[in-house]
């Protein structure tokens, strides 16, 4: 009787539970439905207005917003007046409904009917004038159009895809052109490099000619100041020489009165011809060499100014020829003077001394002249030289401040550059540490969804798995107390015809 008790008590619970269940399953079989008719909606709707944007006149003038408002402001009148009388037949309707709500009044099919047909009117109209605009809108070229709407939507989806491989090769073609605008600027930075240094090369070059002219320079000073030394020695030894001589020949008239055998044989004639040949011939030597040394230092002063020395130069030359004939005129002077007789020799001589005062007369004068000459254009060379060496210093020293002025310069780039590319790495480092951040939370986040997602499929599985037990723990104790009560049953009614 227990077991029956128990069976009696469980199977209420069953039917509860089966009750729930399938009205669980009614509730999301509706909501099924509803998801599939509201999407159903969407589509139509979209395809609607897709049709419609596609069969109207591209050539169509808009409307002005006037009209388009006036439009409007009719439709909105025209709707409010039918959701007023909607609302009026509603009430109605309830009205009626409700006057037999104390006693409940029994509808005949026909009440039901003209219930039906007077709730459902305003939705018929509705859907009329929805179908007639709808017609309106399909016109007749909808039908003959297609292949021209099936080739629209195939450019709408070239386009498509054409924007999708963009989007796609974007960051490609992003990454090309900055890897070309990087590759142009290398490209103007080596140019600009080369250039540079062509320029300093160029600096460099003329810097060491200008230390060359400046050291040809020093060396071309050196010589002049050795020349113009030369020349002052040589005016002064001239000098001396000549006041020598005079007191050589102001001698004998001095010491007349002395005994000396050797100033008694200095009076011969021949001898003292033969000693003023000689003292002629050698002054004519020692102004030959002069010459000669002035005509070589003419000669490497020509090599650097030789329109300047031409004049000099010639001069030396012409007056080394003179004194050349005038040496061996006075050579053959001396071999005639052995056959000379002692009067005319005596006459020869005062001829000779006097023609001889005039020629060293002349030749002091020309040499003289000669010498100044020279010392002035030493001299106009010395002060060219210093001035073309404190030129060649001054622009040697502009030169080196230039190069050192492009040496910090270009210091001063590569610490630009050498900061320029660190704060590129470190930018670069930042980009790459945000987005392996980024790309570490997307995963994190695609774990989490991934576990969540596998825990409600698990926890559905179990849920399900629970139910299905709990299913067929109810079939079967429903099972058993059918089978169970059965037999009880059948043995309760042949209880007394057995005893």
């Amino acid at each position: 009787m227990a077991f029956l008790r128990n069976g009696g008590v469980g199977r209420p619970n069953s039917v509860r539970w089966e009750r729930k269940m399938s009205q669980n399953e009614r509730q999301e079989r509706c909501r099924r439905e509803w998801d599939n008719y509201s999407r159903q909606k969407s589509l139509d709707e979209a395809r609607a207005t897709l049709e419609t944007r596609w069969n109207q006149d591209m050539n169509q003038v808009p409307k002005p917003s006037d009209a388009r408002h006036r439009c409007l402001t009719e439709r909105r009148a025209r709707l409010a007046m039918l959701l007023q009388t909607d609302q009026a037949r509603w009430e109605a309707e309830m009205a009626l409904m409700g006057q037999g709500r104390g006693q409940r009044k029994t509808l005949t099919v026909g009440e039901v009917e003209d219930v039906k047909a007077r709730v459902d009117a305003p939705r018929r109209v509705r859907e009329d004038r929805r179908n007639k605009a709808w017609d309106d809108c399909q016109s007749a070229s909808v039908a003959t159009n297609l292949d021209v709407r099936c080739a629209e939507l195939k450019k709408v989806e070239t386009a498509h895809s054409q924007e999708r491989t963009l989007e796609a090769k974007k960051p490609a073609l992003e990454r090309a052109e900055r890897a070309r605008c990087m590759e142009e600027k290398r490209c103007r930075e080596r140019e600009r490099q080369k250039i540079h240094a062509e320029v300093l090369q160029k600096q460099m070059a003329e810097l060491k000619e200008r230390e060359e002219e400046a050291k040809h320079l020093a060396r071309e000073c050196v010589l002049l100041m050795r020349e113009q030394e030369h020349l002052e020695m040589e005016t002064r030894q001239r000098k001396m020489d000549e006041k020598r001589r005079k007191q050589a020949e102001l001698g004998p008239h001095q010491h007349a009165s002395s005994p000396n055998p050797r100033h008694c044989l200095n009076k011969h004639v021949e001898v003292k011809l033969r000693q003023r040949a000689r003292e002629v011939q050698q002054d004519l030597e020692q102004d030959k060499k002069l010459l000669e040394a002035m005509e070589k230092a003419d000669e490497e002063r020509s090599t650097v100014a030789k329109e300047r020395c031409e004049r000099s130069l010639a001069e030396s030359r012409w007056l080394c020829q003179v004194l050349e004939q005038q040496i061996e005129l006075e050579k053959e002077r001396e071999a005639r003077m052995v056959y000379i007789p002692r009067e005319e020799a005596e006459r020869e001589l005062q001829r000779r001394e006097e023609k001889w005062e005039r020629e060293r007369m002349a030749r002091v004068r020309l040499m003289e002249q000669l010498l100044e000459d020279q010392v002035q254009q030493v001299h106009a060379s010395l002060i060219a030289n210093r001035a073309k060496w404190e030129e060649s210093i001054k622009n040697r020293e502009y030169l080196i401040a230039q190069l050192e002025a492009e040496r910090e310069k270009e210091k001063q780039e590569g610490l630009k550059k050498t900061m320029e590319m660190e704060r590129w790495k470190d930018q670069l480092a930042a980009q790459v540490e945000e987005k392996n951040e980024r790309f570490v939370k997307e995963n994190d986040k695609r774990r989490e969804e991934n576990d969540t997602h596998r825990l409600e499929e698990e926890r559905a599985e179990v849920i399900a798995a629970k139910m299905e037990d709990i299913r067929l723990t109810d079939f079967n104790q429903v099972i058993c107390n059918h089978i169970i009560t059965t037999p009880a049953h059948n043995c309760t009614k042949r209880g007394p015809a057995v005893r």
